[in-house]
């Protein structure tokens, strides 16, 4: 799954169960399992905190985002907020595309490179151009394309045309653009 929506929810429910089995839908007996899953260990426990205040962060900020468009949208605007432009003044939306038009690069600049054809490197793409992704959420990103190109001189080439195309656009956050730039210096001339 790439984008799911409230009508996958049956789907992922049971993939889910296929490795875990029933998940409660009650309360009580979700919490009840819940509690006999968790670890015991304070070191364990603490990592678990940690990732879930990091999920929860990457939630309301995404939830911000949406708020705001949906604002943008009732007051008549086109869906970022007052002033059109969103929260950065860029005219950006919340994934880094041109709203105006998508798939264009700023003005001045040639748009570079090209969408993979290989489908986890374009899944790996999508995360890598939200503009809300942290740093450890690109570290995995980065880290799975190294991993899905290997020594496959196709994928790598693959890889290389998505981070021009993405450099080019200037899609996703900074520190994504940064990474981008420097994958392709890196692996460009290979």
């Amino acid at each position: 799954f790439t984008d799911t929506g409230r009508g996958d929810l049956g789907k992922l429910r049971k993939l889910v169960e296929e490795v875990t089995g029933p998940v409660p839908k009650q309360p009580d007996a979700l919490r009840s399992a819940l509690e006999q899953r968790l670890p015991t260990d304070a070191k364990q426990l603490r990592a678990l905190t940690i990732e879930l205040a990091l999920l929860l962060q990457r939630s309301q900020q995404s939830n911000r985002s949406r708020s705001q468009m949906q604002r943008g949208r009732a007051q008549g605007g086109n869906g970022a907020g007052r002033s059109g432009t969103g929260r950065s003044g860029t005219g950006r939306d919340r994934a880094g595309g041109n709203r105006q038009g998508q798939n264009k690069p700023p003005a001045g600049k040639p748009r570079q490179g090209k969408a993979p054809q290989d489908a986890e490197l374009l899944a790996l793409l999508r995360r890598a151009i939200q503009k809300a992704a942290a740093k450890d959420e690109l570290d995995a990103v980065f880290a799975a394309v190294d991993k899905r190109v290997g020594e496959n001189a196709e994928l790598r080439s693959q890889a290389v045309e998505m981070f021009k195309l993405q450099a080019s656009l200037e899609y996703g956050n900074e520190d994504s653009q940064k990474r981008a730039k420097a994958y392709v210096k890196k692996h460009g001339s290979k």
